[in-house]
């Protein structure tokens, strides 16, 4: 649902939604090709019954997760906040032309679709990685830009690896949420990149 928002950065917009709603309803009912109408629809309640209670009690390898842990924060809380920090970049239409910004903001897109995932798992970070990656790359490049990325690669992608011995990972790594803390560092610097940029030309963060 998040990758949809990317339509706005292209023409073609109408069409672009009435092929979304079509292949929406084609995959939908595509089941009744192999199941009878009423078991489909048995399914989908039966699915929606499931992530209720699935969404309420989960925080995830996530924001949520974290500010649950340490700080006592509610989700509908976090979840308020991450929805509103997910908006603002969108409100510099002026920019949906640039390059360096439709970059940017699909950075910004994956990596903020895991962090503030409470379904998160650590196999979930790739996406977030690839994120941070397309932003690394597509960015004139400081100091801190490479301190950032080497965070996300020792502590994102090797913090449950061999590396680190059994005893720090689940003493402090897990429960500390060790992982998410440099992809959440990196987003910060995306989103403020997002909003430092300038309209005449792509901006450094």
């Amino acid at each position: 649902m998040a990758g949809l928002c990317l339509f706005l950065f292209y023409p073609g917009k109408m069409k672009a939604i009435g092929y979304t709603i079509l292949w929406t309803i084609l995959l939908a009912i595509m089941p009744l090709f192999t199941i009878a109408p009423q078991s489909l629809i048995w399914q989908y309640q039966n699915w929606l019954q499931l992530m209720i209670p699935d969404l309420s009690g989960s925080y995830g390898l996530s924001v949520q997760g974290m500010l649950y842990n340490w700080f006592g924060v509610g989700h509908a809380v976090t979840t308020a906040i991450a929805l509103l920090l997910f908006v603002i970049p969108f409100l510099r239409s002026r920019l949906y032309g640039n390059e360096q910004y439709r970059l940017t903001m699909l950075s910004f897109m994956l990596v903020w679709m895991i962090i503030f995932n409470v379904k998160a798992e650590s196999p979930t970070y790739i996406i977030a990685v690839s994120g941070i990656a397309i932003w690394y790359f597509s960015t004139q490049k400081r100091s801190l830009h490479h301190i950032v990325l080497g965070s996300v690669l020792l502590f994102t992608c090797l913090s449950t690896s061999d590396i680190f011995p059994a005893f720090i990972r689940e003493h402090y790594f897990e429960p500390y949420f060790v992982k998410a803390i440099p992809c959440v560092a990196a987003w910060c610097f995306i989103f403020l990149h997002l909003l430092k940029m300038q309209y005449s030309q792509s901006a450094e963060v």
